[in-house]
């Protein structure tokens, strides 16, 4: 019988958590209908695939490499802690405060996805708390932790268009508000951590 580790998996319960609210699929929405509003359905739909798929490289790679890259260069954990708590902390108040992405014009499915895949879902935080994550559960928990979070993503983006007519731009402002205030919070808990540890 395969054994179950209750507190592992609540810890990639929590990553999940942690990378869906950094994820902020409310925000990554309005830019993907902007830049896909020409896109026939099965394009929009090949799109949300392809930037899902984009977002997963860099994940798996610092998963993988993370912390050794953080040894090579002599960084400690706890000061990769402070600083990633700030960087949380920043894109927290910039979803708070409304700061707009740039939108940009898509030619075709492929350039949409690396838009949206690159920094909108996995930007410097995402990064960031994967280092973290596995530094803290191993590689494999924070992997499956990242996959649960970009599976939301993904399938937020497939049902963008829903999401806008059920919210509307208004709705889905305070949702990615909400998130961003629900980031700030995280950041703090990652600075004190990083300052105690």
């Amino acid at each position: 019988m395969l054994s179950v580790n209750p507190p592992l998996i609540q810890e990639i319960i929590n990553a999940a958590i942690v990378f869906l609210v950094i994820m902020d699929p409310f925000s990554s929405m309005p830019v993907f209908i902007s830049i896909t509003r020409n896109f026939s359905a099965k394009q929009k739909a090949r799109a949300a695939n392809e930037a899902a798929l984009v977002a997963a490289i860099p994940i798996i790679a610092f998963a993988v490499f993370g912390t050794v890259i953080l040894s090579f260069m002599g960084v400690s954990l706890a000061s990769f802690k402070v600083a990633g708590g700030l960087v949380l902390g920043i894109l927290g108040l910039q979803l708070v405060l409304a700061t707009q992405h740039s939108e940009k014009k898509a030619i075709d499915y492929k350039s949409a996805a690396v838009i949206v895949a690159v920094p909108l879902i996995t930007g410097p935080a995402v990064i960031t708390s994967t280092v973290l994550f596995t530094s803290q559960i191993g590689a494999l928990p924070t992997l499956v932790a990242a996959a649960a979070a970009l599976l939301v993503v993904w399938a937020a983006l497939r049902a963008s268009n829903y999401f806008s007519r059920l919210l509307g731009a208004s709705g889905i402002a305070v949702a990615s508000k909400l998130m961003g205030l629900l980031l700030v919070a995280i950041a703090v808990e990652l600075i004190k951590s990083g300052l105690v540890g």
